[in-house]
């Protein structure tokens, strides 16, 4: 910035001499000084405001980048939480298909403990030989066992 203070001065004096210039009038020269001292005011308001606006914005830059940064994490988390999940429902559908496995293998072995024990009673009343293996059977898978 500046210093117009003599020319100020000058222009001052010369129109209080009342003298005349024609390229140019000491009321228009300090008009325009005082324009250029407002501008210039104006202009440093304005450079503290784009300080403050720098700041903030690279605030905002910082938190964009660590709100990334988590939105990043979350989305590696929910891909795990997915996979286990997938994992679970595959386990689970294999313990469902075996369930409906031994379920059978137990309906079929009832019915043959049935049809032994039928044939049992029909060869001479007594008990069978085949019946309790079957029975022994049944009783281990019914503990847990395997046969």
């Amino acid at each position: 910035m500046s210093d117009y203070t003599e020319l100020k001065r000058l222009a001052e004096h010369h129109l209080s001499l009342g003298q005349a210039y024609t390229v140019a009038k000491p009321s228009v020269l300090l008009a325009l000084i005082a324009e250029n001292e407002r501008l210039s005011a104006d202009c440093s308001s304005m450079r503290g405001s784009l300080k403050a606006n720098a700041v903030s914005i690279k605030k905002l830059i910082k938190d964009g980048g660590r709100a990334a940064r988590e939105r990043d994490q979350l989305r590696a988390e929910i891909a795990g939480l997915k996979t286990g999940y997938e994992a679970y429902e595959r386990v689970n559908a294999e313990l469902k298909a075996e369930v409906d496995g031994l379920r059978k293998d137990s309906e079929r072995l009832h019915s043959a403990t049935a049809f032994v024990q039928k044939l049992c009673d029909y060869a001479g009343k007594q008990p069978c030989v085949a019946t309790g293996y079957l029975h022994d059977i049944l009783s281990a898978m019914g503990k847990g066992e395997q046969s």
